[in-house]
């Protein structure tokens, strides 16, 4: 319980820093220009033709020398006359002049110049008179011929807007929008005309992504010409709130892409010269303007990143998104917050819970949510789309994430250290690193499972001990344990105790051991070698070499962490384990070394050579045992060694047909191929018993054993 309290404490501490963190972003605005650029995204790169505006362009086909009208700077302003004449015979409900007349026309035109002196041929005093009233009319007058015209023809219809252009106060920001100055059109055309505003309001990062739908001059409102257009052609169309004069404008709802136009556009010259059939301007609002590069009237947009857009199509797109009731509104950063917050504890839970892999994928998920939820609220229809930040979200995802990961770091890390204190002593590194991938092994609690255990015992320690001094004999006991240790953690063995001189270690537990049985006896054969240099080393230090007596079970046992939740150990616990430590003990009876029960002898007898030595019946059991002597591998065993065996198993068999006196000498026969050999020397005693009293005539053949 206290490691979950802890749990939930620490990942509440990494939302709340995460959160404050991303706050602290969102309110500052730090990253804006990264949100701007990663938001234009969102826009819709394919879209249908406009229905409502088509744009008469100043291409370079009109700026052509042969087939146009000639450079920009020299054209005549009766050209714009004419245009819109011819404009105005398709019945459009407005036409927009993106362009600023601010300048009076200066001089006498080239051509006007011509056709006069292709009129009079040549001055004369008949002739002069009118030839000074044509000068005068081009130089003295108040206003061009060239503009009056202009303005006549501007005069004629209702619906014909001229640019103007404000030039914005940025010092010293307020909730609304004012400007130090307005560029007007020429006094007798702005008379002529409506007017409206065509400034646009550039971000950081030079990218026009809004207007603003009026400005302050001089304590008057000077209506933007997208508003201005839209609210003369649809006087019952809704507007958004932001109509009002307002210091972040109109965003522009963008859509198409540069190359891909969603309107439809007509070169200037082909309107001018009647090519153009007027029908395609009916009900529909004209945008003229400038879209040559030349012309220099060119600005980046959020879908023409790499290359500007034209003025004139920027300010179409602004009108279109009015008249589509398109409006964005940036989401609120108290939605952003809350946004963020909620993918960050998706993130923490998924990644401090679950693998690496699908801490990686629950990001990617999350991301891909993110930007499907962003492109569904840009993309709605209502009056509501709200732009997602496109920022914040990611990072919150990012940061929840890496704080995850140093989470789960010095807490893994913490409980693989306790791991590895409290196993690297008792297993093989193998051993510990499996049990590091499935921590859950060790819960407190224990399962049944079958295990293979031995105990091994130095013989006659006792007096062994008493003959040493206790640093000295402490020395010598650390270097036999440090030396078997070494064996069992090589075969994959778990070191369960050492007490007093005695070893206790088991086998398929905690990682599952198919062969454990075999690796047990085979832990046992190859601490015996060790044991032959161990003694070599007593043997160069003059000390008495020991021996050490061991016993080999199999069978079912509780596995686990047994103890409190404050202390426990790694142990094992039952019958099983009984059964080893007595057939330990019973090497002393039979003068063996290694005794083996059968269910390990069972399940190794195809890897070892085994002899059986007894039918016993160990203090505290009802049901009697067969035991074996480990005796060897199989391809490791000596001749004398299977005389021996052999041998031995025929007298084995006449004692139990109680034939006694046939069974001594067969038992004594075996002395004689190894003379040490402690069975048959307790075979030869209890036969010599059993001569002299005859066992029950319903006698078992068990040995009773009366000590532990």
């Amino acid at each position: 319980m206290q490691k979950i309290k802890t749990k939930i404490l620490a990942l509440a501490g990494m939302l709340v820093l995460v959160s404050v963190l991303v706050s602290a972003g969102i309110f500052s605005g730090a990253l804006k220009s990264w949100n701007l650029k990663l938001q234009n995204v969102l826009y819709q790169k394919n879209a249908d033709l406009s229905q409502n505006i088509v744009i008469v362009e100043i291409d370079n086909k009109s700026l052509d020398d042969a087939s146009g009208l000639g450079r920009f700077q020299n054209w005549r302003r009766t050209f714009y006359a004419k245009a819109l004449n011819e404009i105005e015979k398709g019945s459009p409900k407005a036409v927009a002049f993106d362009i600023l007349f601010s300048t009076r026309t200066r001089g006498i035109p080239e051509d006007a110049m011509k056709a006069k002196f292709n009129e009079i041929k040549s001055l004369t005093p008949e002739n002069a008179k009118d030839f000074v009233d044509f000068l005068s009319s081009f130089i003295f007058k108040d206003n061009h011929p060239d503009d009056i015209a202009f303005a006549d023809e501007l005069g004629k219809y209702g619906n014909v807007f001229i640019a103007q252009n404000a030039v914005i106060q940025t010092e010293k920001p307020q909730s609304y929008l004012s400007a130090t100055s307005i560029i007007n059109p020429i006094e007798i055309i702005r008379k002529s005309a409506q007017t409206g505003n065509v400034s646009v309001l550039p971000d950081a990062d030079n990218v026009v992504r809004r207007i603003p739908l009026a400005v302050i001059y001089k304590e008057d409102p000077n209506l933007n010409l997208p508003l201005a257009i839209a609210q003369f052609a649809y006087p019952n169309i809704a507007y958004p709130a932001g109509s009002t004069p307002s210091s972040d404008g109109m965003i522009i709802n963008y859509k198409g892409a540069v190359g891909i136009s969603r309107f439809k556009k007509f070169s200037f010259v082909d309107v001018y010269n009647g090519e153009v059939d007027p029908s395609e301007f009916k009900d529909k609002i004209v945008m003229i303007g400038a879209t040559a590069k030349s012309l220099q009237d060119l600005q980046y947009t959020p879908i023409s990143t790499s290359t500007p857009m034209s003025g004139v199509e920027i300010q179409a797109q602004a009108i279109e998104t009015i008249l589509n009731k398109d409006y964005l509104v940036p989401q609120s950063r108290t939605m952003t917050l809350a946004i963020c917050f909620i993918l960050a504890t998706i993130t923490i839970l998924f990644a401090t819970n679950f693998h690496f892999i699908a801490g990686i994928l629950i990001i990617i998920i999350l991301s891909g949510l993110h930007f499907l939820y962003a492109k569904y609220m840009f993309d709605k229809t209502s009056n509501s789309a709200e732009i997602a930040d496109m920022v914040y979200p990611y990072l919150s995802i990012l940061l929840a994430y890496i704080s995850s990961l140093i989470y789960r770091y010095f807490a893994e890390y913490k409980a693989k250290s306790a791991i590895k204190n409290a196993f690297g002593h008792y297993v093989n590194e193998s051993v510990v690193n499996e049990i590091i991938k499935h921590p859950e092994m060790l819960k407190l609690g224990g399962e049944k499972k079958e295990i293979s255990v031995f105990f091994t015992d130095i013989e006659g320690f006792t007096s062994y001990s008493e003959l040493l001094p206790p640093e000295m004999l402490t020395n010598i006991l650390n270097k036999y344990f440090s030396a078997m240790s070494k064996v069992i953690l090589a075969h994959g063995g778990t070191l369960d105790k050492f007490e007093g001189d005695a070893i206790m270690a088991f086998f398929n537990a905690p990682i599952d051991q198919a062969n454990h049985a075999e690796l047990a006896c085979r832990t046992i054969l190859e601490m015996r070698r060790a044991l032959e240099e161990f003694n070599n080393s007593l043997k160069i230090g003059n000390f008495q070499m020991i021996n050490f007596r061991s016993g080999i079970t199999t069978g079912p046992a509780i596995v686990g962490n047994l103890g409190s939740e404050n202390r426990f150990d790694y142990t094992i616990i039952g019958d099983t384990v009984n059964t080893a430590s007595r057939l330990e003990s019973a090497n002393k009876q039979f003068g063996t070394n290694i005794i083996v029960a059968e269910p390990t002898y069972e399940l190794t007898k195809d890897k070892f050579i085994f002899r059986e030595i007894d039918l016993i019946r160990v203090v505290g059991k009802l049901k009697p045992i067969h035991i074996y002597e480990l005796m060897a591998e199989k391809n490791n065993f000596s001749e004398i060694g299977a005389s021996l065996k052999s041998e031995f198993e025929k007298a084995l068999a006449m004692y139990r047909e109680c034939r006694f006196e046939e069974a001594k000498t067969a038992f004594e026969e075996a002395l004689k191929i190894y003379p040490d050999d402690g069975p048959s020397k307790t075979y030869i005693s209890r036969c010599e018993t059993f001569i002299k009293n005859h066992p029950a005539w319903n006698w078992d053949g068990v040995w009773q054993m009366t000590s532990k």
